[in-house]
């Protein structure tokens, strides 16, 4: 019986909810046969429940007066107005047929729809391209623009390791994707624009090349900091250190194409400064003279001075030195003293000068305040202070208080100690233009009488420049310099007056770069000879050219030797004696002998390319034609 009444309650209701939706199907296509469905919106405009007719009316009406309103980054905005573009707008046949969907299916509990159309729309694209192009959104004109940044790694001075530095998105449209999204915008006759909207808009803006996801960057990051996170000190003494330090290598490189890159330019500089801020050499002194006052000097090439190009060979050598990974990551995660001192790279200060002292409270006292010595330019006396006190003093001969002559003032070191050697006046200018006129003049006069052709002193003037420059190159290496081989190989190729003419102007000419002086007559006739005899023994021979090379050996150590020391002999010595004579030649010997191997050295290498050159040149220009000659 129980049973019976259930089924009967449970098909009671069954019926009731039946009849219910039936009448609400009913009902609803009654209502809605002829309106949208509620929550329908198209192309954002809300139709909801009204009429075909309505929402017709409705859609023509919002687009009497139509806008559409731009909204962009950085708060941009942009307004186009319908007038301004020859907007026109007509709902056209697909409206229809989007109602007609619609209603294909019933719709229960309101279902949200949102439809997108395109409407029969037209407007005159050229103005709205140039409305775009012009706006402030392209042109900045009141608006802002900033580019997009790539996400990159950065050193943080508080953090004192390198991080990562997200990108920023910025807000430089593209051009020609930005015109198109509005006319797309147009077409839909919406009257809102979010540029904002990535998801909407994903191309508008240029974006970032890197971003925060990239490996790249992590790749950087581990670069960098291997790079960077190094010390390199400098002990300076009296407790005084210098040092660089991660956060100035930070400033020195830059990571690209999977390398890090360090600016010597930048590295020189910090070099440059470190080197200049201990540099004592010319700073304003304060000593006590003879006199018992006070006096400031300045100048000269005394003090401290470090080697700039060895500093900055260490500091690069320390740069580029591979630092243990596990130590760059300890100190990462705790810069601490400990982990500092691991990586710390210690190098040794390297001076070109050193001075007395060091005193870092008072640079310009860097000299024995008590043992100096005066040299008083205005007195001409030397007075040799010894514990603050003159213990010597004698006469002294500085140079003509006239341009080019006088003797600067300042602080020097003292640069030979030397025992019997005076200065005799100005007399060795007289004995110098007297062996120059006597050595030179008649060389010089005969070959002028012979009347030299211009290809031949065209030849001349070749091989002088070619002596000239061989000296100025090898000026680095003390007496191996190849001006007497090309002397010798002029005397070889055009004769005894052409080796002597080529070897006085080459010594004359190259003096202008290495200084004149009373050796300058001397070095001109011992050259001079050297080619002279050459042409004397080669001239117009075949000759081997170890046998040149000998000779060259030979003239050089006797004929360049003898004389160029007759100059220290006759300037230097107060007496002249068999003794001295011996002296000044003994001492000179190791020099004259290595000129002389140096010079034999250059002439076996360039005997035979030269000469077959100088020949081609004789037969091509017919140097000894008569004419020539």
């Amino acid at each position: 019986m129980k049973k019976n009444w259930l089924l009967r309650i449970v098909f009671g209701i069954a019926g009731v909810l039946i009849v219910a939706v039936i009448a609400v199907l009913i009902w609803q296509k009654g209502y809605y046969g002829k309106r949208w469905y509620g929550n329908t919106t198209i192309n954002g405009v809300d139709v909801s429940k009204q009429t075909l007719a309505e929402s017709k009316q409705k859609l023509i009406e919002a687009h009497k007066d139509y806008s559409l309103t731009i909204k962009a980054r950085e708060d941009g905005i942009l307004t186009i107005n319908g007038s301004d573009i020859d907007y026109k707008f007509d709902i056209g046949s697909q409206f229809d047929d989007l109602f007609a969907t619609q209603h294909g299916s019933m719709s229960f509990f309101g279902k949200k729809r949102d439809y997108t159309m395109d409407y029969d729309v037209d407007y005159d694209a050229k103005k709205v391209a140039k409305i775009a192009s012009e706006s402030a959104l392209m042109t900045g004109d009141g608006y802002k623009i900033k580019k997009p940044v790539n996400a990159h790694v950065k050193y943080s001075a508080k953090k004192k390791q390198y991080e990562c530095v997200a990108e920023k998105l910025g807000n430089k449209l593209k051009k020609k994707v930005f015109i198109q999204a509005i006319e797309d915008t147009l077409q839909k006759a919406q009257t809102e624009m979010d540029l904002t909207d990535e998801k909407a808009f994903p191309d508008v803006y240029k974006a970032p090349k890197i971003t925060s996801e990239d490996e790249e960057l992590q790749t950087a990051l581990s670069a960098c900091n291997n790079a960077a996170i190094r010390f390199i000190k400098w002990n300076m003494g009296e407790g005084v250190t210098e040092q660089i330090t991660p956060e100035e290598i930070s400033r020195w490189i830059t990571y690209k194409n999977g390398k890090v890159k360090y600016d010597k330019t930048a590295i020189s500089d910090w070099i440059e400064a470190f080197c200049l801020k201990y540099k004592t050499v010319g700073k304003t002194r304060t000593i006590k003279d003879h006199n018992g006052k006070n006096v400031k000097i300045y100048g000269g090439d005394y003090g401290w001075q470090m080697d700039y190009e060895k500093t900055l060979s260490q500091a690069l050598k320390a740069l580029k030195k591979p630092i243990d990974a596990s130590l760059t990551e300890a100190y990462i995660n705790d810069a601490g003293t400990d982990n500092q001192e691991a990586l710390t790279i210690k190098c040794k200060v390297e001076y070109l000068n050193t001075a007395f002292q060091k005193d870092y409270n008072n640079f310009a006292v860097d000299w024995d305040t008590q043992n100096y010595t005066e040299i008083s330019l205005a007195d001409q006396m030397v007075y040799v202070f010894r514990n603050g006190k003159v213990a010597y003093s004698c006469k002294t001969i500085s140079g003509k208080p006239v341009e080019g002559r006088s003797t600067p003032t300042g602080a020097y070191f003292i640069k030979e100690h030397n025992t019997h050697r005076v200065l005799k006046g100005e007399n060795y200018y007289l004995v110098s233009m007297a062996v120059l006129l006597i050595a030179l003049f008649g060389f010089f006069a005969h070959f002028e009488k012979e009347r030299p052709g211009v290809m031949l002193l065209t030849m001349i003037a070749s091989l002088c420049a070619l002596a000239i420059a061989g000296r100025i190159a090898f000026f680095f290496l003390p007496q191996i310099k190849p001006i007497a081989a090309v002397v010798i190989l002029a005397g070889v190729s055009f004769g005894g007056e052409v080796g002597f003419v080529t070897g006085a102007l080459s010594a004359f000419v190259s003096n202008f770069y290495f200084g004149q002086g009373s050796w300058t007559p001397f070095q001109m006739v011992a050259l001079g000879l050297v080619g002279f005899f050459a042409g004397v023994f080669f001239y117009g021979r075949e000759s081997k050219r170890w046998l040149v090379a000998l000779y060259g050996f030979f003239a050089v150590v006797i004929i360049y030797g003898a004389i160029v020391d007759l100059n220290t002999i006759f300037f230097t010595s107060q007496q002249l004696s068999l003794s001295v004579v011996c002296f000044v030649y003994l001492s000179g010997l190791p020099f004259n002998l290595l000129f002389g191997a140096a010079t034999a050295g250059f002439l076996f290498c360039l005997y035979k390319p030269v000469l077959r050159r100088i020949e081609r040149m004789v037969k091509k220009y017919r140097l000894f034609d008569k004419n020539e000659v």
